[in-house]
Formats: C-alpha cells, sequence, structure tokens
C-alpha cells in the first residue's frame, strides 16, 4: 500500500506538474503549500486591481513566503500613495533595490509627486530604468528643475528634451517655453529637432515647429519641405544657391539620403557632377560621400561603394563604413581590396573570429596558403559559424562538445534559492514569460560570469530551457556550454511536425532557438508571435492553406499551433528556394520576395559570401546563426553533424 506521504507527493506531482515537482524536490518550494499560495495570489492579485485592499492584509501572513509577493507589496502601496508615509516607501524602494518591483514603485510614485508638485522629493527619488520608459517622467524632472530655480540643470535638460524626432508630451510644455525665452533653445537647435522631425516624416509636427524659426530661416525650410517631396529638385537647382549656407548643407545632404535610396547611380552621378563646389566643406563632402557608400554597399552596388568608401579620411572613416567596405570588395572578389579593408578594421576587430576568416580567404587567394592554413586552424578551434566555416577549409573536425559544469545538489539548491530566481522561475510555472524575463535580465546585470554558470544550470534542472539560455547570453559562453545553451524543449511537437513537413528536426530547432529562444509567449516589437515568431498575416495565411480555423492571438502563442504553422512556413519557402536552405532562412526572416530581389540585383556563387553580404543586418546575423544552431542540433540529436559547405550552397 502507499505510504500517506508518498501519496501527497504524487498527488502534488499531478497537482502542480512536473516543473513544480522537481523544484519541491530541490527544496526550493516552501513545502507543499505553493499551489494553495498560488491561487490566492491570483485571488489577491485580481482583489487589488479593483481596489480590494482588505484582501491583501488578510492573505499577508499566508503570502509572506510566496516568491512574488514582492509584486502584492508594490500593488497594495501604488494605490494608495496618499495614505502611506514616505518613510514606508522609501524602505520597500531600498529593499527591492535593482529589481523590476522597485522601478515598477518608483515609476508611480514619482507620478504621484508630480501631481502634488513634490519637486525637491521628485528630483531626489528620479531615476528612469529600461522598465519605466514613460516620457512624462524626464519631463517632470526637468519641471523640478524650473520650480527649485536650478536653471543650470535645466538648460541642458531642456536642450536634451528638445533635440528628439517625436513630439514630446505636454508635461515638457513648461519647460520648453523656459528653454526657447531663456535663448536655450535657440535657432540652431530648432533647425535641429526640424531636420529630425522631417527624416521621421512626421511633417505636420515639423511645420508647427518651423514657426518658430527666423524669417531667413523658414525660407530655407521651404526648401526643405520641397526636398521631402522631391529629392532630385535640390540636386538639379543646386547651383541657385549659396555654397556656403549651413542650411544648404544639411538640405543636401537630406536630399542625397532621399535620393540615394530610390535611384542611386543617378544620384551619384549628379553629387559627382556638384562636389568640387563642396570641398572646402568637409563635413559636408565627406559625410555625403559616407552616406553614398553606405547605401550602395546595402543596395550591392559594390563598385559604387568602394569608390566612395576607400577615400574616407579616418575622421569620417567609423565601425560601419570600414565593414561596408570589406563586404564590398567580397562582392567583386577583390581579395587585394578585401586585405586593404580588413587591415582598416581596428586592431580589436582584426582579432574577431569573422575577420580572420576572411583575412585567411583573401591571403589564400593572393598565393599565401600557408598564412591562410594558420589562422583558419585557429579559428576552426571554436565552436562557431566561423569556426565551422574554417574547419571546412582545412578539413578539421568541427567542435562539437564543451566541458560540462556540474554542480551539487546542494550547490544548485542554494543557488535556486535566490529571491530573484525564484520570482522569475514563478512567473515561467505562470505562463508570464515577459515577467520572467524581465526578472532573470535584472537579476543578471547583478551577477559574476560564474554565477550566471550557476543559475544556467539551476535553470536545466528546474527544465526552464529559455532561463536557461538568457543566463548564459553573454559573450563570455558564445563558444562554451554548448549543452546548456541549445536545450531541446517540445521534443514531441517538433518530432510531429518534422515527420508532417519533412523538415529536419535539427532545422526546426535551429529556427526556434533563434527566433524565441524558446520562451512561448513572446511578441516582438513588429509584432511576430510565438516560439516561431510568425507574423500574424503569415500565420493566418498558413493556417488557411492548412485548412484550419482561424486562428486568435491566443491560439498563435500556443506551442502546438506555433509549431506546426512555423514548420509549414518553413517548408514552403524552403520549396519555393529549389530547396536551398541558406536562401529559405533569408525568406523565412526577411521575405521570400526581398531574397529575390537580392538574388536578381547581383549574383554571388560561393555561399559564405553571399551570406556574409546580405544587406540586412538582421537578416545576416540570422543565417549565420540559425547555420550554427542547426550543426549543434543536429549532432545533439544524431550524433554527426553535415558539414556546413554541404549544406550551403545557393545556385
Amino acid at each position: 500500500m502507499i505510504s500517506t506521504f508518498s501519496q501527497i507527493v504524487y498527488n502534488n506531482f499531478l497537482r502542480c506538474g512536473a516543473f513544480i515537482f522537481l523544484a519541491c524536490y530541490a527544496g526550493l518550494c516552501y513545502g507543499l503549500e505553493l499551489e494553495a499560495q498560488r491561487e490566492l495570489y491570483h485571488k489577491v492579485e485580481r482583489d487589488l486591481k479593483r481596489g480590494h485592499h482588505t484582501s491583501f492584509a488578510r492573505a499577508k501572513n499566508q503570502l509572506v513566503n510566496y516568491p512574488l509577493y514582492p509584486y502584492l507589496v508594490y500593488q497594495d502601496l501604488s494605490q494608495r500613495f496618499a495614505r502611506v508615509k514616505t518613510k514606508t516607501i522609501i524602505e520597500v524602494l531600498n529593499r527591492y533595490k535593482n529589481t523590476p518591483i522597485a522601478d515598477k514603485l518608483r515609476h508611480k510614485w514619482l507620478l504621484h509627486l508630480a501631481r502634488r508638485g513634490q519637486w525637491q522629493l521628485y528630483a531626489q527619488y528620479y531615476e528612469l530604468s529600461s522598465y519605466t520608459r514613460d516620457n512624462k517622467l524626464p519631463c517632470f524632472y526637468a519641471q523640478s528643475f524650473l520650480h527649485t530655480e536650478n536653471f543650470k540643470e535645466l538648460r541642458d535638460m531642456a536642450r536634451a528634451l528638445w533635440t528628439v524626432n517625436f513630439s514630446q508630451p505636454d508635461e515638457c510644455d513648461s519647460v520648453f517655453r523656459w528653454g526657447l525665452a531663456a535663448g536655450a533653445i535657440d535657432q540652431e537647435l530648432i533647425w535641429r529637432r526640424i531636420l529630425l522631425v522631417v527624416d521621421a516624416g512626421r511633417l505636420e509636427l515639423a511645420d508647427y515647429l518651423a514657426k518658430k524659426l527666423s524669417k531667413e530661416a523658414r525660407v530655407w525650410y521651404r526648401v526643405l519641405r520641397q526636398t521631402h517631396s522631391n529629392p532630385l529638385k535640390l540636386l538639379i537647382d543646386i547651383k541657385r544657391y549659396s555654397a556656403h549656407s549651413p542650411f544648404l548643407h544639411d538640405i543636401l545632404l537630406y536630399s542625397l539620403k532621399r535620393t540615394q535610396t530610390k535611384d542611386l547611380t543617378k544620384t551619384s552621378k549628379l553629387w559627382d557632377s556638384l562636389k568640387h563646389r563642396f570641398r572646402t566643406y568637409p563635413q559636408v563632402y565627406y559625410r555625403a560621400e559616407r552616406e553614398l557608400g553606405l547605401t550602395a554597399a546595402k543596395q550591392l552596388e559594390p563598385r559604387i561603394a568602394l569608390r566612395y568608401l576607400a577615400t574616407l579620411p579616418n575622421a569620417y572613416n567609423d565601425l560601419e563604413t570600414r565593414r561596408g567596405r570589406v563586404r564590398s570588395a567580397l562582392r567583386i572578389r577583390r581579395w587585394d581590396k578585401v586585405l586593404d579593408a580588413l587591415n582598416a578594421l581596428s586592431g580589436e576587430d582584426q582579432a574577431k573570429s569573422q575577420w580572420l576568416y576572411w583575412r585567411a580567404h583573401a591571403l589564400y587567394h593572393l598565393a599565401q596558403p600557408g598564412a591562410a592554413t594558420e589562422i583558419w586552424q585557429r579559428v576552426a578551434k571554436k565552436a562557431s559559424y566561423y569556426g565551422y566555416l574554417s574547419a571546412d577549409r582545412i578539413g578539421f573536425d568541427y567542435r562539437l562538445e564543451t566541458p560540462r559544469a556540474k554542480l551539487s545538489s546542494s550547490q544548485l539548491s542554494e543557488v535556486g534559492r535566490r529571491p530573484a530566481l525564484r520570482r522569475a522561475y514563478e512567473f515561467f510555472l505562470l505562463n508570464r514569460s515577459f515577467d520572467a524575463r524581465r526578472e532573470m535580465l535584472y537579476l543578471l546585470m547583478q551577477v559574476s560570469t560564474k554565477t550566471r554558470l550557476e543559475i544556467a544550470l539551476v535553470c536545466k534542472r528546474w527544465g526552464w530551457a529559455a532561463g536557461t539560455i538568457q543566463a548564459l547570453a553573454h559573450e563570455q559562453f558564445w563558444s562554451r556550454a554548448l549543452d546548456l545553451r541549445f536545450p531541446m524543449p517540445h521534443r514531441a511537437l517538433v518530432h510531429k511536425e518534422a515527420r508532417r513537413t519533412g523538415m529536419p528536426k535539427h532545422w526546426l530547432y535551429g529556427v526556434m532557438r533563434r527566433e524565441s529562444a524558446f520562451m512561448e509567449g513572446v511578441r516582438s516589437p513588429a509584432g511576430a508571435l510565438g516560439l516561431m515568431q510568425l507574423m500574424p498575416h503569415t500565420a493566418h495565411r498558413a493556417a488557411r492553406q492548412l485548412q484550419l480555423r482561424h486562428p486568435s492571438t491566443w491560439d498563435l502563442l500556443k506551442p502546438s499551433l506555433n509549431i506546426r504553422l512555423g514548420a509549414y512556413y518553413l517548408q514552403k519557402v524552403y520549396r519555393l528556394n529549389n530547396k536551398r536552405l541558406v536562401l529559405a532562412l533569408a525568406s523565412y526572416n526577411a521575405g521570400a520576395q526581398q531574397v529575390k530581389r537580392w538574388l536578381s540585383q547581383a549574383a554571388v556563387y560561393e555561399p559564405d559570401i553571399w551570406v556574409e553580404t546580405i544587406p540586412f543586418v538582421e537578416t545576416r546575423r540570422y543565417v549565420r546563426g540559425v547555420l550554427f544552431y542547426i550543426t549543434i542540433y543536429q549532432y545533439k540529436l544524431e550524433n554527426t553533424a553535415s558539414r556546413l559547405e554541404t549544406i550551403m550552397p545557393i545556385h
């Protein structure tokens, strides 16, 4: 007969689920009360949202040891600042310093202080965080200087708040009125902001700001507006204007920026015909050359790009231009120019695997195979995309395993008792992935590399794949801890969709790992949803083609449907690209039409060069990342890995 204790453990396993059981087994929960505490937490949270504070008062003793108890403290305090002593609020801020709880509370409290005009207290406790992105707060902070007559600080704040490309909230108006009256916001700054606003396409705001310009400046503003509508007009009519005007310089650069994206060849010819007039104005001349060069590189016009980028002086030659120069030289396979461009990189950049790989390439093609092999041998020692490409060049084995970190059960339990980690994990169990990720983010900003690894081991023990990956999202682990960095959750779903679509399991895992890092409820700023990061219109079209009912946003976040639709879409772009994986991955990220356009603009037969010169930075990183991830996952699933050179052909 099952003992009473065993029956309790068994019932708890069924009720809480395997994750919770494992956590409790590791000594990371408070007995068998966790599920009851969770239910009570939900009730009190709902009651507090309705303003019923007595519910929290009655439940305090039962919830004080529950991981998310501090969030109830925040919710309770934030609704009754007028009845709470300042000392109490400060104590809570200090108690939960460097956590999302303190930032949430501070945000609400600062708004309360501003409404009550308590400016000295506001200035004393004002802080911004990545969580509280509220444009009202810095406006109120500037107001605190205005009300306390700290005009020196106010001047800098007013100028900083003014120089943005969007409309600030009304709370900034009094600061701006002071700045305009006191001369802190002068004609030059008004013009600077107008340029930013027009560039952002907010023309109504630009028209409003232009009313504050002087009579002469308003004439130039009309030229700017005409240039926005017809960018080539200024370049054609530029002889009408004096070359020394700072206004003309700004509008000229804006004109080049607008025209080059539409007709690079024509813009380039117009600039070449008139640029002699601006040689004595290096800030205009070289900025124009820089912009044209970068645009040419992005539009796969490498010869035009090199003509401008290769002659830039150091003052206008930054990281972006130097890398653009390397990629443009790669596009036309001018290995002497590749080497020159690599030599122009900073010492730190030259030491990176990415650029070492291409240096070896250049040396090999310049008849220095010994030097090339030596470099490829060094890079091939790393577990990375460029490490594997280098291994392909010299026939080395891939580095697919790294030493496994271990902690004893007692050490794991100790790390797992960190309050912030317990809060993050509890949010994960509640399917509140955004809150879980935010708690982890705050925690990881405060710990050492060694502790990150320990946290990852705890998350692995808990079965929390996204937490494990987040803990190791640091450059120190990019070629280490491969067993931890590449977990395999949702195995049954992945295997099912792999069989259904014919897409290899390691491909699905590679895409999912790159897209969402296994955060189920994640939503991107662009609107992509779930594990496979599907845009809603893409998901709806896929569901329709699969003859599934129209899914809601909530449906699309469910792993079963998200993985099914994502696998189907990957299969679709794979077939659309004639079963060429590299092009399919680029299409998954940037869209099939975009990839078709890149192929038609400039054909490159070497797949590593094609990937390196993908115009979209995000897509370039995406393809490299997924190819690396695919290799690791194939090894984990099949104990072997295909060489990149065999899966990367694009023609």
